[in-house]
């Protein structure tokens, strides 16, 4: 945290750059170096009047934010919070000391909003067409703002350079994406892989080692023969299925018939009857 005093006569004590990250808290103070007479206390973002403090009328809070409020002890010391801190919130703070009769002393702050994702690491087999060797395509990216940096830490160092994809969104943040292609190693241990993130909020680089267990095999064509199988099968199965519908109705229609035979009227005449006849 660095603090620096305004040159003149009286000084504002305050820090001239601070940064966050989204959705954290931070505070902007400022503090008069040397007491004088001091009536209001004005925060201004791009020369707008966003709150004010005084003993007459207490804090005052002069914008639509909803996550600001003022942070006071006395007319000598001034901090404005921003609560979960947004992209809208980045920009350049003035804190006004409206003194008497010297007139008003000001310090600037500038607040940088930082934003950055956790990092994702992604690999996939993919066929190899030059040799019988496999190959593995390995891509690690993140989103952040301002642009994150993407490099690699590995034990064998690699003979291709990896390819970098931008995406801008429209929140200024953008996403990084860094690919490249390796022969996949037998044993895991010696070609391991290290995705190192380089950002302004961070204190120290971030890294990500690949998982073992992450290596997705890519969906190759099936051979010739596999396709001639496999329509085989298909072409049993759909006469198999065919053969059953048939079946079903035929066997149907059999009963059918059976029930309106059964349902007929039957008419018996005696040999006698015949006779008188």
């Amino acid at each position: 945290m660095q603090f620096v005093l305004d040159a003149g006569d009286t000084e504002v004590i305050h820090e001239p750059i601070q940064t966050v990250t989204t959705g954290k808290n931070v505070t902007l103070f400022c503090q008069l170096a040397k007491n004088h007479d001091i009536v209001q206390v004005t925060w201004q973002k791009n020369q707008t009047n966003i709150a004010t403090y005084s003993k007459a009328n207490g804090a005052k809070l002069l914008s639509n934010q909803s996550n600001i409020h003022l942070s006071q002890s006395d007319l000598t010391f001034s901090g404005i919070t921003f609560n979960g801190v947004t992209f809208e919130d980045e920009g350049c703070y003035s804190c006004i000391f409206n003194t008497f009769p010297l007139g008003p002393i000001s310090g600037k702050i500038c607040l940088k909003v930082y934003a950055l994702t956790e990092p994702e690491i992604n690999v996939r087999q993919v066929p190899n067409p030059d040799n019988k060797e496999e190959m593995r395509e390995i891509n690690c990216s993140v989103t952040g703002r301002p642009t994150p940096v993407i490099t690699w830490k590995m034990k064998n160092p690699l003979q291709i350079k990896p390819k970098s994809h931008m995406i801008l969104h429209p929140n200024k943040t953008v996403t990084v994406t860094s690919t490249f292609t390796q022969v996949l190693s037998k044993t895991v241990s010696e070609n391991s892989v290290i995705c190192v993130i380089h950002h302004p909020s961070l204190n120290t680089s971030q890294e990500l080692t690949l998982p073992e267990n992450k290596i997705t095999r890519c969906k190759q064509a099936p051979k010739k023969h596999q396709r001639i199988v496999i329509t085989a099968i298909c072409l049993l199965v759909s006469l198999f299925l065919l053969g059953l519908f048939i079946f079903f109705i035929y066997r149907r229609r059999r009963q059918i018939l059976v029930e309106k035979e059964q349902n007929l009227p039957c008419w018996t005449l005696s040999v006698r009857e015949m006779g008188d006849s």
